[in-house]
């Protein structure tokens, strides 16, 4: 494979400006109201409170971020993810209102890469909507 130096140089700035994922929970949709928990990808805690959890209902984000929302364990029939990677999507930021379709009692933000195998991006979209662009990776990959 041939890679041109525009090219590469246009790889590299496009991964040196990835910008670190960032997450913060509200107590109402339309990311008003009280802050329930803020996070932070690479830092610690990763993972807000059951009740901050069950209290949320929009969240603001920003940079390169899974924010994994689950019933009851992580990555079962019950888990959907918002995500933001390395694709041309919602990496800007934003507000999402969380809207599963069941009660909720976990949550956690991990980091995200370029990898086709990225959890939850391409599993778990049609669970939580969260619209992308077109053609950019991360289209629901059910059946």
């Amino acid at each position: 494979m041939h890679f041109s130096s525009l090219t590469l140089l246009t790889l590299l700035s496009a991964l040196t400006a990835a910008k670190p994922g960032k997450v913060v929970l509200y107590d109402t949709a339309g990311c008003t109201g009280k802050e329930l928990w803020t996070g932070e990808v690479d830092h610690d805690p990763i993972s807000p409170s059951n009740d901050e959890i069950n209290a949320a209902r929009s969240f603001k984000y920003e940079g390169y971020f899974s924010l994994l929302v689950a019933k009851n364990h992580l990555l079962n029939d019950h888990t959907c993810g918002y995500c933001s990677n390395y694709h041309e999507d919602h990496s800007g930021g934003g507000c999402q209102d969380i809207n599963t379709g069941w009660p909720l009692n976990e949550g956690r933000i991990v980091p995200e890469t370029n990898d086709p195998s990225d959890i939850p991006c391409r599993n778990y979209l049609i669970n939580c909507p969260f619209p992308v662009p077109p053609g950019n990776g991360l289209e629901d990959q059910g059946e």
